[in-house]
């Protein structure tokens, strides 16, 4: 998980809690859609 993009909402999935990646997170937000177990996360 990168902290400072995801977060769990109330029903405890994971959102996106910015509009744009911030630089030097590209990889880890890749890393973790890459590792996400129901291909939830898309990144545009």
């Amino acid at each position: 998980m990168v902290p400072t993009v995801f977060d769990w909402d109330d029903d405890g999935k994971m959102k996106a809690i910015v509009d744009e990646v911030p630089e030097g997170l590209e990889q880890d937000v890749d890393d973790a859609k890459i590792s996400c177990p129901t291909e939830a996360i898309t990144v545009d």
